[in-house]
Formats: C-alpha cells, sequence, structure tokens
C-alpha cells in the first residue's frame, strides 16, 4: 500500500465517504479553470490493493501527459463500474474576470462537493483550507503528494483541462495553447504582445502584458 492510500484510510477514520478536491488552471492567463471532485468509500479503500495501477496515482504535475490520460481512463472505468465517483465543473475566463480567482474557484468548488456530500463524508481541499467555504473541510497543503483522493482529482481536473486547452489551440493557433495550456510563458506573452488578446484570455490576468 502506498503512502496517499494510507493517508485517505487515516483520515476517514469513522466516515462512510472520503471527497478530494484539486483544480487546475488558477494560475494561467487564459481559459477556465477546472475542479474536480473524486469521492471513495471507507470500503473501497479498503480493497484499493486489488487495483495495483491506483498506486501510480499521484500529483498530476509530477506526470507525464501520456500517464495522466492513462490513469484517467483507469479512473473512468472505476467509475463506471461504481467503485468510486468524480464530478467535475469550471468556470471560464469570463467569470474569473468578473468576480477573481479565488471567488470563481470556491464557488466551482461548493458546486463539486454539494452533489454529493452527505454527513457521513469528510472533505479534503488540497492547499490551505478554503474561505466561505459551505462545507466542513480539511486544507491539506501539498495534498496533492499526500492523500489518494486529491491526487486523483488532480489528474482528472489537469486532463481534462489539457483537452480543453487543445481544442482551443485548434481555434487560436496564433497563441500556441497546445504547448503552456495558457500558462504565461514568454512564447505565450509574445504572442499576446503581437496579437493582443483572444476572446478566452483573462484580460485582468493579462494588463500588464497588454500594456507594456
Amino acid at each position: 500500500m502506498n503512502e496517499r492510500i494510507a493517508f485517505d484510510q487515516e483520515i476517514i477514520a469513522n466516515n462512510s465517504y472520503l471527497i478530494g478536491i484539486d483544480e487546475a488552471g488558477r494560475g494561467p492567463l487564459a481559459g477556465p479553470v477546472v475542479i474536480c471532485g473524486v469521492k471513495v468509500s471507507r470500503d473501497f479503500l479498503g480493497q484499493i490493493d486489488t487495483f495495483p495501477f491506483l498506486s501510480g496515482v499521484n500529483d498530476s504535475k509530477k506526470l507525464s501527459s501520456q500517464r495522466r490520460e492513462t490513469l484517467f481512463q483507469q479512473l473512468l472505468q472505476l467509475r463506471k463500474q461504481q467503485l468510486l465517483q468524480f464530478t467535475v465543473t469550471m468556470r471560464d475566463h469570463k467569470i474569473i474576470d468578473q468576480i477573481n480567482i479565488l471567488a470563481a474557484t470556491t464557488c466551482a468548488m461548493n458546486q463539486v462537493v454539494e452533489r454529493f456530500f452527505s454527513s457521513q463524508t469528510k472533505v479534503l481541499v488540497d492547499g490551505k483550507s478554503v474561505q466561505h467555504f459551505l462545507f466542513p473541510h480539511m486544507g491539506i497543503i501539498k495534498g496533492d503528494c499526500k492523500s489518494f483522493s486529491i491526487a486523483a482529482a488532480s489528474i482528472i481536473a489537469k486532463v481534462i483541462r489539457d483537452r480543453i486547452m487543445n481544442y482551443f489551440s485548434k481555434k487560436y493557433p496564433q497563441y500556441g495553447f497546445e504547448k503552456h495550456k495558457g500558462y504565461g510563458t514568454r512564447g505565450h506573452i509574445d504572442a499576446i504582445k503581437r496579437h493582443g488578446l483572444s476572446p478566452i484570455h483573462r484580460a485582468t490576468f493579462c494588463k500588464h502584458f497588454i500594456n507594456s
């Protein structure tokens, strides 16, 4: 048993379910923020050793894109078998510009948990505890490295967001979204200076580059 699975088994304690939440895309200059919640039962965590591939579930940033895709498909199969649940929601660049990234992310997290919360559910969030979160929860610093459920959520959110940005790369090829996924690389910033903002850029994130 790896340490992330053991962590969740200890955290779930006397509760029936555990929800791990993580996001992808909080920092980019373009595209949505994607939030995923993965819900596992105490029974599932108790038999998780029967699925050896789950030992590879880790912080999505530590995995290659190919490995993330493979694990995503495996987690999807587990959901189809009703062995775990996950749900995904997102907030696009317009909402992020209107209410700011923190409020947009918190709102999406609340929506994710609301879909499958119960009194016997423990909620874990990657990072610090979240203000204005509507549900009792624990903030786990570097949770995507420590918790299986958070790590699984990080993989799902990352894969889905990368697919979205690959789609936008075909609509707006001059920005190279397929390479940087909207993050502020030098090449991306140069493209903004040359072409201005695309319809999916976060204007509040790009003020400095537009005016410089």
